[in-house]
């Protein structure tokens, strides 16, 4: 809801772009800085250290003035309210496969990762900062993917853009 109130309509994939540009750079960054933190200090220190990042994240984004829309009265508050987004999801021919496309691949994209690290840890025996520099490499895809984006999807359209992205980012 930030996002659409701060970002003119005719800016959206750009807008988007620059947050997973931004979100990817994290993945290339946080894993690689991880694992430095958990091989050279410890594995709660490097906690620790994700906690202050957060806190410290929430005090920026805490800046941000942003307008409100004003939310519908709806009866049986929040529960209905949910019930309602639901009902509306599902009814929804643009939202429903587009939520369903983004579970799954977020799904086996997840329990793949969990596995991965597992893996390569205890039976290939990597150390934490190898690791995560490792993780880290393999998500400099995602910046190119998010500058790229934009791009993409004016000259596919967005369905035909978020189609391909679904079927290129679990491809590797």
């Amino acid at each position: 809801t930030v996002f659409v109130s701060v970002t003119p309509r005719e800016q959206y994939l750009e807008g988007n772009s620059l947050i997973h540009g931004s979100r990817s750079f994290s993945y290339v960054a946080g894993p690689s800085v991880g694992g430095l933190l958990v091989q050279a200090f410890s594995a709660p220190f490097a906690i620790l250290a994700d906690a202050v990042s957060y806190l410290l994240s929430a005090l920026f984004l805490g800046q941000v003035r942003a307008p409100e829309a004003p939310v519908e009265a709806v009866e049986g508050g929040m529960r209905s309210r949910v019930a309602e987004g639901l009902r509306f999801i599902g009814r929804n021919e643009i939202f429903r496969p587009a939520l369903s496309a983004t579970a799954t691949l977020n799904f086996f994209n997840y329990a793949f990762a969990s596995l991965f690290v597992l893996y390569a840890t205890r039976t290939l025996g990597v150390e934490a900062g190898t690791l995560g520099l490792i993780l880290g490499a393999g998500a400099v895809g995602g910046i190119l993917g998010a500058t790229i984006a934009g791009r993409v999807g004016r000259r596919l359209g967005v369905g035909k853009a978020f189609l391909l992205g679904c079927v290129l980012f679990p491809a590797p």
